[in-house]
């Protein structure tokens, strides 16, 4: 039988709030497997612990989950897109307004690439540069003007799959197209294999 983590609520505010303490398991037929806890109008001491954001309690957010795991990062997205407060937070995710383009690390072809995708407004653009390097292949002039949105954290959960990452600071990235960039090998000073022609 699957083990379950996770505690669902019917979306009564303020009365119901959900916490979960592990990560969330799909059942077969894709349905959320959850155990119900009530959790009555007057604080417990665990909603009043700080989370999220700071001045911010668990109490406050619909869904709080304390240490996700990859599985996690979809019902967080979906949860958000329903309109309701999650943490860890999504802070991109897909929208009709054009596609999300994810770079980890650069290299000589991702500065390309950024210029080729900023000359359509509708693409949406992050740097995620925790080897901070960029500064090797471009100033942060041009990735400015290329609306090239850049954060210098590593990341801590990644899902292929459903094309979700968690940085280290628990924001939640959905992207639509993600390009990762190995640490630029010695003797490849353009960040460029030197060995393929």
């Amino acid at each position: 039988k699957d083990d379950v983590r996770c505690h669902m609520f019917p979306f009564s505010r303020p009365i119901w709030r959900r916490v979960l303490t592990g990560s969330a398991h799909f059942a077969t037929g894709g349905a959320l497997a959850c155990s119900i806890l009530r959790q009555e109008s007057k604080p417990s001491a665990e909603g009043t612990e700080e989370g999220g954001f700071p001045g911010q309690t668990v109490a406050d957010y619909d869904l709080y989950i304390r240490k996700p795991k990859v599985d996690d990062l979809k019902v967080l997205v979906a949860e958000f897109e329903r309109g309701f407060e999650v943490w860890p937070w999504v802070w991109l995710w897909r929208n009709k307004n054009g596609p999300h383009h994810v770079f980890v690390g650069v290299n000589k072809n991702v500065k390309k690439r950024i210029e080729e995708l900023a000359s359509d407004r509708k693409n949406n653009i992050l740097l995620i540069d925790a080897m901070k390097e960029r500064s090797k292949f471009a100033t942060d002039d041009f990735y400015h003007k290329n609306r090239c949105a850049i954060v210098e954290n590593e990341i801590a959960l990644f899902d292929p799959t459903s094309k979700i990452l968690m940085l280290d600071d628990e924001r939640i990235t959905c992207f639509d197209e993600c390009t990762i960039v190995a640490r630029t090998p010695p003797g490849c000073p353009n960040g460029e294999r030197c060995d393929l022609e």
